[in-house]
């Protein structure tokens, strides 16, 4: 899915104080994902690239890997509208 995403033309827009902040996923080898404003991060111990995400597909995958009880309770995905 990583390499379906075109390289973005900016970094993500800082996040909102309050609600949602984005999404992480940290691998085991020191590589880090950040999803958030619909951009994509990708940093790892050689590299560093940012991809569009435009319809937070990506973000959205993400966040439905997630493990029973790590979302807050009652908290659901959705095509959210920018």
């Amino acid at each position: 899915m990583w390499s379906e995403l075109s390289p973005a033309v900016s970094a993500a827009s800082a996040p909102p104080v309050l609600g949602y902040r984005g999404s992480t996923l940290r691998s085991p080898d020191g590589r880090v994902w950040r999803a958030e404003s619909g951009v994509v991060s990708a940093a790892g111990p050689q590299n560093a690239e940012a991809r569009s995400d435009d319809t937070r597909a990506w973000e959205r995958r993400l966040l439905e890997t997630a493990p029973d009880g790590t979302l807050p309770a009652g908290w659901r995905i959705h095509d959210r509208k920018d």
